[in-house]
């Protein structure tokens, strides 16, 4: 069946890198992760989003109809004179979409990206924020 070792090995490769392409890319076209975690305080939401190996200029975020959308894409470029042996990282276009709460303030949203993790603040507009009532005594 196969000749020689490399004929096998090639072959093997191809195989895998077509399962790991049916695995990551999603219905449109684009890879199902980044993997997220959502948690909030008094103030408000936080969104991070690991993001290794992808540049700020190719990470995009918009918000329509209450939707966060944050795309963007992982590209590869091998060293000059290699060719990849072994690739497990995924590359290509994603997208994630996540329903903000309507205590959201649209306009105060802020995103960073450091260490490979977007992390985007979602502040509760001021009137859905828990606030401090005194109490006098009369």
């Amino acid at each position: 069946m196969f000749n020689n070792w490399q004929d096998f090995e090639r072959t093997f490769r191809t195989l895998e890198r077509q399962a790991n392409r049916s695995f990551f890319e999603g219905s449109m076209g684009y890879l199902e992760w980044p993997a997220s975690t959502v948690s909030s305080d008094d103030a408000g939401f936080v969104l991070e989003l690991e993001v290794p190996g992808v540049r700020e200029q190719d990470i995009a975020l918009t918000v329509e109809n209450g939707v966060l959308s944050v795309r963007g894409e992982r590209t590869h470029e091998p060293r000059e004179g290699y060719r990849a042996q072994l690739q497990e990282r995924p590359v290509g276009k994603f997208k994630r979409s996540f329903r903000l709460s309507s205590n959201v303030d649209v306009d105060g949203i802020v995103a960073t990206l450091k260490d490979g993790v977007l992390t985007v603040r979602l502040p509760k507009r001021p009137e859905a924020q828990a606030r401090q009532i005194a109490v006098s005594i009369s």
